[in-house]
């Protein structure tokens, strides 16, 4: 159902709650008054990112009872949004502006931030990538505050499948994650030259995995949060071997038998 639009005179008999009222009744931009360039709207139209209902203002004067063209809007929970708009819907380029600073530029369809991006959060990470549905989708690169930084597919805001993260300290982690954590088989390249390959849980190596120095030493056997623990070989450059039990990395005893 479709509320009529108000010209100026008759927005100015509303109180505030008449118009509140009337925004609840419209479920999206069907309810709309225009007074000197001023459009009240439904925040309906925000989805996830704003699910409750309010109302908001946006600058600009309506086109065919709808909002055309650019506009800049801002909503009482602090949100902003200033980009186009095509019947009466964000679409093309615009820019969110959230409440604790954040920022999300980009193409708009239908309402929804999709396609190529940029997002910058007050927190200090960024994401640079595919957004569909106003969440990181696709292949996207993030960018931590404290260095970090993640390449690969992303799903429901999340890294998942095969990427790359580079850390500050110079170490590089390249395989498998789940929900932004190393997870499956990967391998751990050290800024020392030492590369570690195995099965990631929790961020951590476990299991049986291998090592290679950058001296030309090697070990394989058991891994435990990513260091030595367990049976284990160690195969020095020269091809001189030990054989044994390991804890968190160091050598503890000889097996007899070869591993």
């Amino acid at each position: 159902m479709q509320i009529k639009v108000f010209r100026c005179r008759v927005y100015m008999r509303f109180s505030q709650g008449a118009v509140v009222k009337l925004m609840i009744f419209s479920s999206l931009f069907s309810s709309r008054l225009a007074a000197s360039g001023l459009v009240v709207l439904s925040m309906g139209w925000m989805g996830a990112i704003e699910p409750a209902i309010a109302s908001g203002y946006c600058d600009g004067k309506l086109q065919g009872q709808t909002l055309q063209g650019q506009h800049r809007c801002q909503f009482p929970s602090g949100l902003k949004y200033e980009g186009h708009f095509v019947n009466g819907k964000r679409d093309g380029k615009g820019k969110l502006t959230f409440s604790d600073g954040s920022i999300c530029e980009g193409e708009f369809e239908n309402d929804v931030l999709k396609g190529p991006a940029i997002c910058r959060y007050s927190s200090g990470n960024r994401y640079e990538g595919s957004i569909e549905d106003n969440l990181r989708q696709g292949r996207g690169k993030f960018m931590y505050a404290n260095g970090v930084i993640c390449e690969g597919m992303f799903k429901n805001d999340a890294i998942v499948g095969v990427g790359i993260c580079l850390y500050p300290n110079g170490t590089r982690y390249e395989g498998n994650f789940q929900q932004n954590q190393r997870s499956g088989i990967g391998t751990l390249t050290y800024s020392n030259g030492t590369k570690c390959e195995g099965t990631f849980q929790q961020e951590q190596i476990v299991g049986v995995g291998r090592c290679m120095l950058a001296n030309g030493d090697r070990y394989e056997g058991e891994f435990r949060d990513s260091q030595w623990d367990g049976l284990g070989v160690y195969t020095y450059a020269d091809g001189t071997k030990v054989e044994g039990v390991w804890r968190s990395g160091q050598f503890m005893q000889r097996s007899p038998s070869r591993f």
